[in-house]
């Protein structure tokens, strides 16, 4: 789909359905899911829930626990 958008003249660019900020993409063992959230405040949301739940820095579960540790210290 980026490939397509970006070779549009900049005309059309400006009324893509969605633009990379708004996507999200969820990796696991078996899938990936993607996401586009056009709603800049609930892709705000969704990110602070997943990183608290996932308890991560960079994306990979349990990432942040040192951190998080050291600050409940």
């Amino acid at each position: 789909m980026r490939k397509h958008i970006n070779s549009l003249d900049h005309r059309s660019q400006r009324t893509v359905p969605f633009h990379s900020w708004n996507c999200i993409t969820i990796c696991m063992n078996h899938r990936e899911v993607d996401l586009v959230i056009k709603n800049e405040i609930d892709l705000e949301r969704i990110l602070k829930f997943l990183i608290f739940k996932l308890s991560t820095v960079d994306g990979k579960r349990d990432s942040g626990l040192n951190i998080i540790s050291a600050l409940n210290n």
